[in-house]
C-alpha cells in the first residue's frame, strides 16, 4: 500500500510539473505575441514574427497577415508563417472583420475567405488586428 501511494504521489508530482512547464511555455508564447504585436504597431517590422508566434501559440499549420491594399479595394497578404509563397497575394474579401471568428469546418462554411480553402485549411480562426480604434488588418490562423 505504501509503494502504491508513493507511485501515485510521484505520478501526481510529475503531472503537475509537466502542467506547470506547459503553462509557462504558453505564458512565454503569449508574451512574445503581445511584444511582437506592439513592435509591429510601432514600426511595422515584425509582421513575419507575429505570424510565426501566432502559429506556434495556436499549434497551427500556418498563420497569415492580410492588410488592405494601397487602393483599399481588397486585401494583400503581407506576412506568412508556414506558407511564405503566399506573401503578396491579393484577394477581395470585403470589409475587415471587427470581431474574432472561428470556423471549425471550412467545407461547411459558405461565407469564409476563399484564400483559406486555396491553401488547404480545414479550420481557421480569423482575428482583426487593431491599432487604436481602427482595424488595420486581419490575422488568419489555420489548421
Amino acid at each position: 500500500m505504501l509503494v502504491a501511494t508513493l507511485i501515485l504521489f510521484a505520478l501526481l508530482l510529475m503531472a503537475t510539473t509537466v502542467a506547470l512547464a506547459r503553462g509557462r511555455r504558453l505564458a512565454v508564447t503569449r508574451e512574445a505575441v503581445v511584444t511582437l504585436a506592439r513592435a509591429w504597431a510601432e514600426d511595422g517590422s515584425s509582421r513575419g514574427r507575429v505570424c510565426t508566434a501566432a502559429a506556434h501559440a495556436a499549434g497551427a499549420r500556418w498563420a497569415l497577415l492580410a492588410e488592405p491594399t494601397p487602393r483599399g479595394d481588397g486585401l494583400v497578404l503581407t506576412a506568412a508563417a508556414g506558407a511564405p509563397e503566399l506573401v503578396g497575394t491579393t484577394f477581395d474579401e470585403g470589409a475587415l472583420p471587427s470581431a474574432p471568428l472561428h470556423v471549425p469546418d471550412l467545407e461547411q462554411a459558405e461565407d469564409v475567405a476563399p484564400i483559406l480553402r486555396r491553401i488547404g485549411a480545414r479550420s481557421a480562426t480569423v482575428h482583426p488586428v487593431v491599432r487604436g480604434p481602427n482595424v488595420v488588418g486581419v490575422l488568419l490562423v489555420g489548421w
